[in-house]
């Protein structure tokens, strides 16, 4: 999944970095005095490894690197991997191990799902804060990037509309600058919903490329939960702020007590249940459905 994630981050910076610099080459008459400003090969390289995705000639820096929070990131780090693999383990792996072995229920499925509410919203909590807070804070003291505006107070968002826009900064002023605003002044000009949908479809399409090769099988729960619900659910607004607020903490907990219930399932009903003849429709086609019997 790591080497996943990889590939996607550098795609996105690839892009980001064409798209950025294309303008000026397009716009630059060879037989003419103007000057052609192309950035050297050591800000595309810094910019492959700062943790950002928006592509600038330069960035606010830091003047030292203060070693012992680089340590003490990567420490938290590793602590946070260790304690998400065990709330994995406990609670969605132990459940469904034996999926396909002995029968289950739908509605063993359903009470293990509310039961592992709470559990939900610790993995939920586990991986913003190793991701967006212990590594990017990490590299960038290491690299001394300045501009630390890895996600903002999404935790009081009483909308998914500022959830999204909150959440993962880094990865939503990828989307806005190089997916919807491309869409909105290009594609289909001042049509900001089909901007904000191909934004969407798009999110889902990356998590579900990579979620689908590390686990091996295609299962569309991203593209249900964003492109599905998240749409859906980006254009409704609660005037009562705590009423918002809660509901998004529900929403978020269960969905993704949903999802690792979902993924958790498929992939031990294809250990479970396995088939003789594999082809590229049983990538798609989940296993669970015909497993459980």
């Amino acid at each position: 999944m790591v080497l996943l994630v990889e590939t996607t981050r550098l795609l996105m910076k690839s892009h980001a970095f064409v798209r950025s610099n294309a303008p000026r080459i397009l716009k630059y008459k060879s037989h003419s005095d103007q000057e052609l400003h192309c950035p050297d090969f050591n800000k595309f390289l810094y910019f492959l490894f700062v943790p950002t995705l928006v592509y600038q000639d330069s960035y606010p820096r830091t003047k030292t690197i203060r070693w012992n929070y680089v340590t003490i990131w990567f420490l938290e780090f590793i602590g946070g991997i260790f304690w998400l693999a065990f709330i994995a383990e406990r609670y969605f792996i132990f459940s469904f191990e034996n999926y396909g072995i002995k029968p289950y229920i739908w509605q063993d499925i359903l009470i293990i799902t509310l039961e592992n509410f709470a559990t939900g919203m610790l993995l939920l909590l586990g991986v913003f804060y190793i991701v967006l807070h212990a590594w990017m804070n990490a590299f960038a003291e290491m690299l001394r990037f300045a501009d630390r505006l890895f996600y903002k107070d999404w935790w009081t968002s009483s909308t998914y509309e500022r959830y999204y826009r909150t959440w993962n900064v880094v990865v939503h002023d990828w989307l806005y600058t190089y997916v919807y605003k491309d869409f909105y002044e290009i594609v289909t000009p001042k049509n900001k919903v089909f901007s904000k949908i191909m934004a969407f479809l798009l999110s889902a399409i990356f998590h579900d490329y990579i979620f689908g090769f590390a686990f091996g099988f295609f299962l569309p729960v991203f593209m249900i939960a964003f492109f599905g619900f998240g749409v859906t659910l980006n254009f409704f607004k609660i005037k009562q702020y705590m009423i918002g607020n809660i509901l998004l903490w529900y929403f978020a907990a269960i969905g993704m007590s949903i999802n690792s219930t979902f993924y958790t399932i498929e992939y031990y009903s294809r250990i479970n249940c396995p088939i003789e003849n594999v082809t590229i429709e049983s990538y798609f086609i989940p296993r669970f459905l015909s497993c459980n019997k």
